[in-house]
């Protein structure tokens, strides 16, 4: 029980953690894509190029997210619709006495 807990707090801060950078990376390159470049090692650049990075590695991570989490919840509904039509009403299921 504690460990499964714990988990889900590390999950949740990692969540919080991840969204933070896409949003702080798609700020960042929005206010500094304009800025006045006068040599070849420009931090400035540098950063818009590492942020650029870091929103194409996460997005290639959300799409195959996407696709992983759509394959278990088709096989969830699958699964669910299968075990209701397992459980149908019956004379057996209601405990109907048939007495002649």
């Amino acid at each position: 029980m504690e460990g499964s807990k714990a988990n889900k707090v590390i999950s949740v801060a990692v969540l919080f953690v991840t969204v933070l950078f896409l949003l702080f990376s798609g700020f960042y390159i929005t206010e500094h894509a304009d800025h006045e470049c006068n040599h070849d090692h420009c931090p400035v650049c540098e950063m818009i190029e590492v942020c650029s990075m870091i929103l194409k590695i996460t997005g290639t991570g959300i799409v195959f997210a996407a696709v992983y989490i759509g394959l278990h919840t088709e096989f969830f509904l699958r699964t669910v619709t299968y075990i209701l039509c397992l459980t149908e009403d019956s004379l057996i299921a209601r405990k109907v006495r048939l007495n002649d």
